[in-house]
């Protein structure tokens, strides 16, 4: 055999090799079995912050003296789908409800300085207020103080608010009448 031959012939088996090598590592034909399945649709809904408070009675109407105390017991009901985080969201007060633009006197600014809101949840004490620290304390205007209460959805919070006359309150305070409101922020937990 001629050099130039067994060179054909050596390339022609490289190639034959090749090739062989090529289709083996392939492996010819291919078949991949798949499969879809479909998740059922479904409705999807926002859940919702509400509650109502639920309130038997209302602060005594007593005229308050200095070092005096009036309580009221009223429920939080979360009516919503959320848990909710009870706040204070803002306590004020005007001269009189039927009064939208009316300046308060002297006696009332005092009068209103001079009163102490106490804010806790209600553990069956009858609305005993609380030791010092125990509860929200404020005086109008105030905004703003997170109560560290968690009402479950449906759940009721028992609770108990309490107005108190300072001690220190000024003798120009005496006869003077406020209207308050107290707004409770829910805030989703």
């Amino acid at each position: 055999m001629t050099s130039w031959s067994s060179r054909l012939l050596m390339t022609a088996a490289g190639l034959a090799g090749v090739v062989l090598l090529t289709v083996s590592a392939a492996g010819g034909t291919h078949a991949m079995w798949s499969s879809d399945v479909v998740i059922p649709g479904a409705v999807l809904t926002a859940g919702n912050a509400d509650m109502d408070i639920q309130s038997p009675e209302a602060l005594a109407p007593t005229p308050l003296f200095p070092g005096q105390t009036t309580s009221v017991p009223f429920s939080v009901h979360n009516t919503g789908t959320v848990a909710l985080g009870l706040a204070v969201d803002t306590l004020t007060w005007n001269t009189a409800a039927t009064e939208v633009e009316a300046q308060p006197s002297s006696a009332q600014e005092e009068f209103a300085q001079a009163l102490i809101f106490n804010l806790w949840p209600d553990s069956g004490s009858g609305c005993e207020v609380p030791a010092p620290g125990s509860s929200w304390q404020g005086t109008a205007p105030f905004s703003s103080g997170d109560l560290g209460i968690t009402v479950a959805p449906d759940a009721i919070q028992k609770m108990c608010l309490a107005t108190t006359l300072s001690l220190t309150a000024p003798n120009s305070a005496q006869g003077a009448s406020l209207d308050f409101q107290l707004t409770l922020e829910g805030i989703q937990q």
